[in-house]
């Protein structure tokens, strides 16, 4: 192997491995995002804390669930093993809530039709591929406009 190769390796080897325990490069970096924001460490992410913390990872939006709800049980300061309980909660009773709404949505399109339960999961498939082909044409056009803009500006 490469000697620089082999030398970063010893290094990060040195400053710490993880497996699930924090370096002393993450306390540092989680110190400067505290730093930069100073409401994590109060204010509103500490205010509703737990029951925060368990809507937070239980809400199903972008940039929300275990490993984010993770790093915030971090940042307002809970002791690991009532962060790892809340996320896994609040994990669990959400799968567990949305298993059994699709079940329920199921049954009742089965009443419909027995077909009704397929032409739902497909009307779930082309929805989800309508907003990804609609996602995909945007990020197109906005890359469209940014390059007339620079070559607009270059003249």
């Amino acid at each position: 192997a490469h000697p620089e190769v082999v030398e970063a390796v010893c290094k990060a080897a040195r400053d710490g491995l993880s497996f699930g325990a924090c370096t002393a490069g993450e306390v540092e970096f989680a110190e400067q995002i505290c730093a930069l924001v100073p409401s994590l460490r109060g204010g509103m992410v500490r205010k509703f804390g737990i029951a925060g913390l368990m809507v937070f990872v239980f809400v199903p939006f972008w940039m929300t669930g275990p490993v984010v709800g993770s790093i915030i049980g971090f940042l307002i300061g809970l002791r690991p093993w009532v962060n790892l309980t809340i996320v896994l909660l609040s994990t669990y009773v959400a799968i567990s809530l949305w298993a059994l709404l699709l079940n329920e949505l199921s049954a009742w399109a089965a009443t419909v039709n027995r077909l009704a339960p397929w032409a739902l999961l497909v009307a779930i498939v082309l929805i989800a591929a309508a907003g990804h082909m609609l996602h995909r044409s945007r990020n197109r056009r906005m890359a469209g406009r940014r390059e007339t803009d620079q070559s607009t500006s270059q003249r």
